[in-house]
C-alpha cells in the first residue's frame, strides 16, 4: 500500500510539473504573439495611413508590448526606398520576446 501509495505521488508530481512547463512556454507563445500583432500593425498602419498608431492605443490593444521604430534608407536594390524596422518587446517570467519586423516603402509614404 505505501508503495502504491508512493508511485502515485511521484506521478503526480511529476504531473504538476509537466502542467508548469506548458503553463510556462504558453504564455511565452502568447507574448510572441501579440509582439507580431503589434509589429505587423504598426507596418500596416504606417503602410496604409502613413502615420503610426498612437501609443495610447498600442498600450490599450497590446498591454505590456513596446513598440519601437526605426527609419533608414534602403541599401543595394532597395537603394531610393526607405526601410522601416519595428521592434515589439514584452517580458514575462524572467523572459524577454522580442520581434523585429522589416518593410520597404517608398519615401513619401514615410512619415
Amino acid at each position: 500500500m505505501v508503495v502504491s501509495f508512493a508511485l502515485l505521488g511521484m506521478m503526480l508530481a511529476g504531473l504538476a510539473a509537466f502542467q508548469r512547463a506548458c503553463g510556462k512556454a504558453n504564455r511565452l507563445h502568447l507574448l510572441k504573439q501579440q509582439c507580431i500583432l503589434a509589429a505587423e500593425a504598426q507596418l500596416e498602419s504606417i503602410a496604409v495611413t502613413g502615420r503610426a498608431i498612437d501609443d495610447k492605443d498600442l498600450a490599450r490593444c497590446w498591454p505590456g508590448v513596446d513598440v519601437r521604430i526605426e527609419k533608414a534608407p534602403g541599401a543595394g536594390q532597395w537603394a531610393g526606398l526607405s526601410r522601416l524596422t519595428v521592434t515589439a518587446r514584452a517580458a514575462a517570467e524572467s523572459r524577454n520576446v522580442e520581434v523585429r519586423l522589416c518593410r520597404y516603402l517608398p519615401p513619401a509614404e514615410v512619415p
